[in-house]
């Protein structure tokens, strides 16, 4: 499995899509009066997207790219916030 290289433009374009996801689902959840809204998603979306990064980052950073596995952190994020709720 290839690893996709990211530059620093593709990290902050990444991190500006995971706000504006976080955002607009945050939005939607705060002008129902949900318990969870903007701030809580925003956060949530951002630390995912950060992790998501970090895993294909590090592999390419740390000259890892053979072994290097993305799915396993996709899998923890995953699991995290379906355990958050």
């Amino acid at each position: 499995m290839d690893v996709p290289i990211l530059t620093e433009v593709d990290m902050v374009i990444r991190l500006l899509a995971g706000f504006a996801a976080g955002g607009i689902i945050g939005f939607e959840r705060a002008s129902r009066h949900q318990v969870a809204g903007l701030r809580t998603h925003i956060l949530i979306a951002l630390g995912s997207t950060l992790l998501m990064i970090l895993s294909i980052w590090i592999p390419q950073e740390f000259n890892m790219l053979k072994n290097g596995d993305p799915g396993r952190i996709a899998a923890q994020v995953v699991s995290g916030i379906g355990f958050l709720g």
